[in-house]
């Protein structure tokens, strides 16, 4: 599989009409059924940061994940907590923080009079030499929160969660959106930011590769938590005020974005490579040569067709007790 983002090239086909022969992106659903929306890309038009800082391995894909976001958004977070981040005694919660917590990091570093919690299964911060960059003001937790949130009730006035869309099972999501209202504050916010799982824009050899691992993620998982989802999550577990927007991240052109897109998915790919080898319909055991050749012909596909997939953010308020 290697590295081999050199070779995305623009082939001479890539100003194809995006009606020729492919479906139509709007009309695309999942394996259960969620329907796939937003077919326009919504592409931010501001220079690209030159410096990405690269951390160790285990982090890398978590990091690249928070500059891509932000890059796309220009803005870490949507809700309106900006003075109330400011205030002291403010509280706030990134669910699934991920190795290294990017987002619960930046945002401790920018409201230093908030107190911030990040939980995940895994610790964030594994050594003692990365841990000294821990922001004082960040409590880490390391919990299964399937197993519930171990906080008091209404204790955080703004809990954030995104990229969640492999961890839960279909009938834990409405079970773990109670719990978040649970715990936030009367009046506090809560914000999701979850990719919409299918691609626009691509070829078929790219959508045999993701359809295949959707239908690997639905034998654990009934139903997705994705990107066009997360509006409804919010308005029918009753959020007042529920804004929403997307944006849209090139896979394999576009620049440096595009290239970080391409290696966070060749990690989530390489993943499956062994689960979903004979599914795409390739002879004999699992032989990783076959599958990186299979994958890399899929991804030059993403530069003729200029593939993207959007993400989406929902932020909502907990009603203020009557």
């Amino acid at each position: 599989m290697g590295n081999h983002i050199s070779r995305r090239r623009k082939t001479k086909n890539s100003s194809r009409d995006d009606s020729s022969t492919l479906d139509d992106p709007a009309t695309k659903s999942l394996p259960d059924g969620t329907m796939s929306t937003y077919s326009q890309p919504k592409f931010s038009t501001r220079p690209t940061m030159t410096a990405f800082p690269h951390n160790e391995a285990e982090g890398a894909r978590h990091q690249n994940s928070h500059y891509l976001l932000k890059h796309i958004f220009q803005s870490s977070y949507f809700a309106p907590v900006q003075q109330r981040l400011q205030e002291p005694g403010a509280t706030a919660l990134d669910i699934g923080c991920g190795t290294n917590a990017p987002w619960v990091v930046e945002l401790a570093m920018e409201f230093p009079n908030a107190e911030f919690h990040g939980i995940d299964i895994v610790d964030p911060f594994d050594d003692e030499a990365s841990s000294v960059c821990i922001p004082k003001n960040i409590q880490f937790v390391r919990t299964s929160f399937l197993e519930g949130l171990h906080y008091e009730d209404e204790y955080f006035d703004f809990v954030h969660q995104r990229l969640m869309y492999g961890v839960y099972h279909g009938d834990d999501i409405n079970w773990i959106l109670r719990e978040i209202k649970r715990l936030t504050k009367p009046d506090g916010w809560v914000e999701l930011v979850e990719a919409d799982m299918v691609p626009k824009r691509a070829g078929p050899l790219f959508t045999k590769l993701l359809e295949t691992v959707h239908r690997a993620m639905r034998k654990r998982q009934k139903h997705f938590f994705h990107g066009p989802r997360v509006r409804r999550f919010l308005s029918e577990n009753g959020f007042l005020d529920v804004k929403t927007d997307y944006g849209s991240i090139p896979v394999c052109w576009g620049g440096y974005v595009g290239k970080l897109m391409y290696e966070n998915m060749l990690v989530i790919l390489r993943h499956f490579g062994p689960i979903i080898y004979h599914d795409l319909d390739l002879t004999g055991d699992f032989r990783e040569a076959h599958y990186d050749a299979f994958v890399d012909k899929a991804f030059d596909e993403c530069v003729e067709y200029q593939t993207f997939f959007n993400v989406h953010w929902a932020c909502g308020r907990k009603p203020a007790v009557s």
